[in-house]
């Protein structure tokens, strides 16, 4: 997973710096407690989304900054090689802000 997260950060370079340092995710929780009725083919992690799905909701409840979904991370990535973003290292709640 954090392999996932490296080649993500090596990905999105921020436009504003003149070194060009990669923006590095750091403590993403990635979890999409909203699948949009797809279901997975692996039988061991529908079991996960359908029987650990209310930890998800209850850890977001406690700390809504610190769980965000794939749809976000996505518009995020987007948003941050469009429009750039002032800071390298981008944690969960900065996430939450470049995807609206």
């Amino acid at each position: 997973m954090k392999f996932i997260f490296l080649l993500i950060g090596i990905l999105l370079k921020h436009k504003n710096t003149k070194s060009n340092l990669p923006i590095l995710l750091t403590g993403v929780r990635i979890a999409n407690p909203h699948l949009r009725g797809i279901k997975s083919r692996t039988k061991a992690y529908q079991f996960l989304y359908d029987y650990f799905l209310w930890l998800v909701n209850l850890v977001k409840f406690f700390s809504p900054h610190s769980v965000v979904d794939t749809t976000q991370v996505g518009k995020a990535m987007i948003n941050s090689a469009l429009k750039g973003y002032p800071k390298n290292i981008i944690a969960p709640k900065d996430i939450i802000i470049l995807a609206k």
